[in-house]
């Protein structure tokens, strides 16, 4: 997800925020669940620009899909994620919550698994992700957006 939209150097941020001007901020989350996960795209813009914005987002995922993702977008983003996995760790309140999360996910060996498998991602891995997970019928949009008078 931080090569779609976490950063500045992020797909959405590039194409919505420096290029097209459409939003204030945008940024793009991973949740994992036992069983399940979500991925929420997060963004503040003017209301008149939503349909350009959704139009944009699923180009970007589809450009994903079809053309892949560079090597160093993968390893930009493999960095981003250790920094923050480590900057996680540095607190003995952050090593509880990293902790105590894992063990009530069901996956306590996580903990000490998740840099090895992060460095085994590889581009074709990401696209795959993509393909298996995104999907038409799984999207749904939310906004809030001002009452108009």
């Amino acid at each position: 997800m931080e090569i779609l939209g976490s950063g500045k150097t992020s797909r959405l941020y590039k194409s919505l925020y420096l290029k097209q001007h459409l939003v204030y901020a945008i940024d793009v989350a991973f949740s994992t669940e036992k069983g399940a996960g979500n991925v929420y795209i997060m963004s503040v813009f003017d209301p008149k620009n939503i349909c350009e914005i959704k139009t944009e987002i699923k180009k970007q995922i589809k450009n994903i899909v079809s053309n892949g993702i560079t090597e160093e977008e993968l390893r930009r983003s493999k960095l981003s994620i250790k920094t923050d996995w480590k900057f996680s760790l540095e607190t003995p309140l952050g090593i509880a919550n990293t902790f105590g999360y894992w063990h009530l996910m069901g996956n306590a060996e996580f903990i000490t698994e998740y840099i090895k498998k992060l460095e085994s991602f590889t581009c074709s891995d990401i696209v795959k992700f993509f393909k298996k997970y995104y999907s038409q019928k799984t999207i749904f949009n939310v906004a809030l957006l001002p009452k108009i008078k």
